[in-house]
């Protein structure tokens, strides 16, 4: 494996990156709402409309984000988003009122998702797909321990409770972002400020293998938001379980992603065995989901270990279809536009975000059957990740297919 990737750049640093870019943001995701409401002085649906606009913010901006780095370069995209990302944190941190707070914080959503994906492409630029995956799973496990640490400083602010500190955190993950652009520039070498080694159109909406992974993998995905809203809102409303399950579980599926991350990802750069993950992982979700409905009924101990048994399961189940869906994502991605690729990837995750904690709300106030339904859907979705197809069609095959020649059966069809 070419351990230095990047053409040249340094991984070390680039794994640096993207912790603390995931540490800047956990600052901004577990703290935004409290922000807005206690130093600011907003109403609830006040917040939620900053955080709505923020959020369909990112969607929309990650495709865009990404295009702007095939034009100028990874190295100088990355140190300019960075820059950016970090203004809009200190306009949240100086922010007066709700116009201030919505111009500031639907300038960071525009950046928010489309940035991680350039990571991710600075990490394996120059990488064969097999190569990419392990250093792949690596970042994610990063990123998850940075998430989480970056939650850490909200409470000792919500402790203080001075809207001074408030402002303080948002001023400090502006400072993250600063580092982070200057670690960029420092990362990856000068080649990589050229946009010209990524000509063309991506191809996107030509490229239906890598679409119907994306698709399956929003799919799938859902059980992460299940386990993270769900579980909370279930514990909370439906059941007897004590309320300090919900950060049991929290704390429980952080460190078994930053432990196993990397360990459960172990042979997924063989495709065959990726399409298997997502298999694997999807019949592991709907395992968890069938054993959190019996939970809803009974006292002691006996509900507390069930749940305890869903979230490994779940947990599982998102470690194996994250490393799945990557690798046969990256299968189907021309390397030259391998930014645009991952963010529409990750847009996977944007749009189950989105539209997941409402669809688990309304099944969830079901009971058990909602669970169920739930385990039935992803049951369906991993079988019908069986039928991905493992490699893109050779050029030649193609080709003889359009004049009307007999197509050679390759040993991963037959797989």
């Amino acid at each position: 494996m070419n351990r230095r990737g990047t053409a040249g750049g340094s991984p070390l640093r680039i794994y640096a990156v993207g912790l603390l870019d995931a540490t800047g943001l956990g600052m901004y995701l577990s703290f935004a709402a409290v922000y807005l409401n206690q130093a600011l002085d907003l109403s609830n649906s006040h917040v939620a409309l900053i955080l709505g606009t923020a959020g369909v913010g990112s969607l929309l901006g990650a495709i865009p984000v990404a295009r702007f780095a095939d034009r100028c370069g990874l190295r100088r995209a990355l140190v300019i988003l960075f820059a950016a990302r970090a203004l809009s944190y200190v306009g949240l941190s100086v922010a007066a009122d709700l116009w201030t707070a919505m111009a500031a914080a639907a300038f960071g959503g525009l950046l928010n998702r489309g940035i991680g994906p350039l990571v991710q492409t600075a990490l394996i630029d120059g990488l064969r797909h097999e190569d990419a995956v392990a250093p792949l799973a690596r970042l994610r496990a990063l990123r998850n321990a940075g998430m989480a640490l970056g939650a850490l400083p909200t409470g000792v602010a919500v402790a203080v409770g001075d809207e001074l500190a408030y402002r303080a955190i948002m001023g400090a993950a502006a400072t993250v972002f600063v580092l982070c652009a200057v670690l960029s520039w420092r990362s990856l070498p000068r080649a990589a400020s050229s946009g010209t080694r990524r000509p063309g159109k991506p191809g996107l909406v030509g490229n239906g293998p890598f679409l119907r992974v994306t698709a399956l993998y929003s799919a799938l995905i859902l059980s992460a938001i299940l386990l993270g809203t769900g579980m909370a809102l279930w514990i909370t409303q439906q059941t007897d379980l004590p309320h300090w399950m919900v950060s049991t579980n929290y704390v429980l599926n952080t460190v078994l992603v930053v432990v196993f991350q990397s360990r459960l990802a172990r042979g997924s750069e063989s495709p065959l065995i990726a399409r298997r993950m997502m298999v694997a992982g999807g019949l592991l979700a709907a395992g968890g989901a069938a054993v959190a409905s019996l939970t809803g009924r009974g006292d002691g101990w006996p509900p507390v270990a069930l749940m305890l048994l869903a979230v490994v399961l779940m947990t599982g189940a998102e470690i194996y279809v994250m490393a799945g869906a990557t690798s046969l994502a990256l299968v189907h991605t021309p390397q030259e536009h391998r930014s645009t690729y991952l963010a529409t990837f990750n847009l996977g995750f944007g749009v189950a975000t989105v539209v997941g904690p409402s669809l688990i709300s309304i099944s969830l106030n079901h009971d058990a059957a909602g669970w169920l339904a739930w385990a039935v859907f992803l049951a369906l979705a991993a079988v019908a990740s069986r039928t991905l197809p493992l490699a893109p069609p050779r050029a030649d095959d193609s080709r003889r297919t359009a004049e009307g020649a007999p197509r050679r059966t390759t040993e991963g069809d037959r797989a």
